[in-house]
């Protein structure tokens, strides 16, 4: 099994004072297609946006590493 190239343990992200993600966690292996479901505001952009680096975490055991 090839190693993850998405990893997302822990993470929580605020917007202002409003937790908006709570605890996510995610892997994605190379190879592999992935796919965010949900609702309006369940947090799929977000998400996106903190991988990418663009929302940061807040939770200090938060982490996204991507290679």
């Amino acid at each position: 099994m090839s190693a993850a190239i998405i990893e997302v343990a822990d993470l929580d992200v605020y917007y202002g004072t409003s937790q908006i993600l709570f605890g996510v966690g995610l892997s994605v292996r190379q190879g592999e297609t992935m796919a965010l479901l949900g609702r309006n505001g369940a947090g799929k952009s977000t998400t996106m946006k903190a991988i990418m680096g663009l929302a940061p975490p807040r939770r200090a055991g938060s982490a996204c590493a991507a290679r």
